[in-house]
This record gives structure tokens, sequence and C-alpha cells, in this order.
């Protein structure tokens, strides 16, 4: 099991409108980053500021699964992450700064807060998968971000010999266990990445957090994972 050693913080949030409303639906959507379905078309969205970043936000669920779709700009696509570039002095491969775009949702139950549930969707090493890497992270000091048992869906390799200028350090493979838990697939388009998310609301992993209970859940949203000091949730309410 991969532990993480990251202080998740936003320095600021902020809800324009009304509650983030999750809408009931007897036809969920297709989880295809898309975002074309019917259901979508007729919930009107939230819009999240976070870290000067503004993402628009839409939840749904057919009382099995719930559905997020979330939308921001982007002018990069970002695909690649890390990848290996030759240095030619040393004559090794050195992994470079360049990072795919990811986007992580934290979910935590406010009735029972000590475990916040993490799904961590990254356009190079996931979304070829359809998947998002499931993790959770216990609230207690140091905070430590850890994966859901099972195989995640892509892994580092790297070379000794030279095979090129720059060469890709992560590749995929198919996931599988608690970790592949959550479905999710984003298309950029225009400047805009759509990405959707959906986990089964009761869960039969103990590293997960349950969601049938709309009123006691609370979430947050990141872009990019970084070093910080704390974190600022928002509650979720059913749209009855």
């Amino acid at each position: 099991m991969l532990k993480l050693y990251i202080l998740i913080f936003f320095t600021s949030f902020q809800l324009f409108g009304d509650d983030l409303l999750v809408n009931f639906t007897e036809n969920p959507p297709k989880v295809d980053g898309v975002a074309d379905d019917i259901v979508w078309q007729k919930i009107k969205e939230k819009q999240l500021k976070i870290n000067n970043n503004i993402f628009s936000v839409k939840i749904c669920t057919d009382r099995k699964k719930i559905f997020f779709l979330i939308s921001f700009e982007k002018e990069e696509e970002l695909l690649k992450h890390k990848y290996w570039r030759w240095d030619k002095d040393k004559k090794v491969y050195l992994s470079c700064d360049k990072q795919e775009q990811s986007l992580t949702l934290f979910f935590r139950n406010s009735k029972n807060a000590s475990i916040i549930d993490l799904w961590i969707w990254r356009a190079g090493r996931t979304n070829f998968s359809n998947t998002a890497d499931d993790c959770y992270m216990p609230l207690q000091k140091p905070l430590k971000i850890q994966e859901d048992l099972g195989v995640r869906a892509w892994y580092s390799k790297y070379f000794s010999n030279f095979s090129g200028e720059e060469i890709p350090r992560f590749y995929n493979r198919t996931p599988k266990g608690s970790i592949a838990d959550v479905q999710a697939k984003g298309e950029w388009k225009n400047g805009v990445w759509n990405i959707e998310f959906s986990r089964k609301l009761i869960s039969a992993n103990d590293d997960d957090v349950h969601l049938d209970i709309i009123a006691d859940l609370e979430i947050s949203i990141s872009s990019q994972l970084k070093q910080i000091h704390s974190m600022e949730f928002i509650k979720l309410k059913a749209n009855e």
C-alpha cells in the first residue's frame, strides 16, 4: 500500500448561489466525460471558487450510485506527467517537472469525521481506465493519504539505457480491488475539462466513506494536490 505524505489546504473556498444540491434521477448519466446526458442538461450548475479556480458542479443520484460532473477551464490538456528526460552529462534519465492535469474530490461524514475519502482522477494515469484512484486519509497527525487496497491503474518504469531524449515514466494497467471503486472519465475540449465521477452510495470496503445519507456529507475539490495547512468543506443537500 502506497502512503503519500501530503497536507491538503485550500486558501479560499466560495460557493456562488444556493446550497450544493444532489438531484434525484431515474436516468443516470453515462460516465464518459462527454457530459451531454439529458439529466445533466436539466440540472442547474453551481460554481465553487477555490484558490482562484472556478469549478462548475452538478450532482445527481439514482439512489444506488452518486454522480458528479465537474467542469473548469484549462488552456492546455496536460496529459504527460513527470516523464523521463535524458541528461547527456550524467548519462541517466531524470524526471522533469511537468505534471498532468488532475482533479480530486474529498468526502467526509459530518457525524463521523474520522476519515476523509479521496477520489483522484489523473488525465494521463487513470483516465484511460475510466477510473479514479480511490484513496483515504485518517484524520490524525501527521495527515497521510493512503491508497485503498488493490492494484492501481498505473505504474512507474525506469530505463537504465538510452531510449530517446524524452520517454514516458508512467504506464497503464487494469486496476483491481477497492482502489478501482470509482468510475471517472474526463474530456478536454475547447479549453474546458468535463470530468464525471461515480461510485456506489454504500461500498463494501472498510476504507470507503458511505455516501447514502446525503445530509451528513461534506465535500471539497482540488485541481492539484499541494502541500498546505488546513481544509475547508461544504455540505451537500438533497434536492427533494
